[in-house]
C-alpha cells in the first residue's frame, strides 16, 4: 500500500493537502485535478471550528490558479456529522 501512495503523490493529476494548527495534523484533502476532490476530512474533535472552510479556501485557490470554475462536493451515504 505504501508503494501505491508513493506513486499517487508523484502523479501530477493529484494534489494532497495537510491541514495543521500549531504543528498538529487536523485534516487533509486529496484532489484530482481532472475530475473531483477524492477526500476531505477533519479530525472529529476539531470539526465545526472553521478548519474545513480553511481547507476549502485553499482548494478554491488551487482551482482558480488552474482555471477550474466548477467544484462539486458530496459525501458518502454513511458519513456521520458531529
Amino acid at each position: 500500500m505504501k508503494e501505491v501512495f508513493k506513486s499517487l503523490v508523484n502523479n501530477e493529476s493529484f494534489i494532497f493537502l495537510l491541514l495543521e494548527d500549531n504543528e498538529e495534523a487536523l485534516g487533509y484533502a486529496w484532489i484530482e485535478i481532472r475530475e473531483y476532490i477524492h477526500q476531505i476530512s477533519i479530525v472529529e474533535t476539531k470539526r465545526n471550528k472553521g478548519y474545513g472552510s480553511s481547507l476549502m479556501e485553499c482548494i478554491y485557490e488551487i482551482a482558480n490558479d488552474r482555471g477550474i470554475d466548477l467544484i462539486e462536493l458530496d459525501d458518502w451515504f454513511e458519513n456521520r456529522f458531529a
